[in-house]
């Protein structure tokens, strides 16, 4: 909120959201909600910190199990070249 020129305590609203911001609030609004979540305000399956922590791990988990397959496919290769070459 921006405060006024034309008086301290007259408030005019701030710059418009961006349009994929009021969607993506249009959608979890309307979405239906468990009675826990209604009561107690729990945020939607994979919105909590909790979930977003664990894909966090499970994304850093897959992207070193990536790594090290590259890792012992590479050498594999190599040894099999030594193999060759001998």
């Amino acid at each position: 909120m921006y405060r006024n020129p034309h008086g301290p305590h007259l408030v005019t609203p701030g710059p418009a959201a961006p349009a994929h911001v009021l969607e993506d609030r249009a959608r979890r609004v309307l979405a239906v909600k468990s009675l826990t979540a209604e009561i107690c305000g729990d945020p939607a399956p994979g919105q909590s910190a909790l979930d977003k922590k664990r894909a966090a791990q499970c994304s850093a988990t897959s992207t070193q199990a990536g790594s090290a397959t590259i890792a012992r496919t590479f050498a594999l290769s190599q040894s099999g070249n030594a193999l060759t070459n001998a």
